[in-house]
C-alpha cells in the first residue's frame, strides 16, 4: 500500500473503483448482502440493521442463482462513503453472526 494513499485499497472491491475513478470520499448507493436460514432469521436480522439507517430491499428465496435450497437473502441499501466501508462491514458480519446468517459483503455501481 502506498504510504500516502488514504485509502485501505487491499479491499479489492475500493482498489477496483478508485481504478474506475470513482471518489472513494463521496457518498453513493451502496448494497449490502445477506443469506440467512429461515424468514424468522430474516426478520429478527431487519430490525436490527434497520436501525442502522439501512433501508430494507428484496428479500429472496430460492430463485436466486446464490442462494441454497432454502435460504433467504436479504438486501440491504443506504448512502455512504466507500472508503469507510471497513468499519461499517465489521458492523454487519456482527450482526450476521449474532443471528447465524452469512454477510455476503457490498456492491455499488460505476
Amino acid at each position: 500500500m502506498d504510504e500516502n494513499d488514504p485509502y485501505d485499497l487491499n479491499d479489492p472491491l475500493l482498489a477496483i473503483l478508485k481504478d474506475r475513478g470513482v471518489q472513494l470520499d463521496e457518498p453513493r448507493e451502496v448494497v449490502h448482502f445477506f443469506y440467512c436460514k429461515d424468514a424468522e432469521t430474516v426478520n429478527r436480522l431487519s430490525k436490527e440493521i434497520s436501525q442502522l439507517g439501512l433501508e430494507l430491499g428484496d428479500c429472496d428465496f430460492e430463485e436466486d442463482e446464490y442462494i441454497d435450497e432454502g435460504e433467504y437473502a436479504l438486501k440491504g441499501k443506504e448512502v455512504a462513503r466507500p472508503d469507510q466501508m471497513a468499519v461499517r462491514i465489521e458492523q454487519l458480519e456482527a450482526f450476521a453472526e449474532k443471528f447465524g446468517c452469512t454477510y455476503e459483503g457490498w456492491e455499488t455501481a460505476v
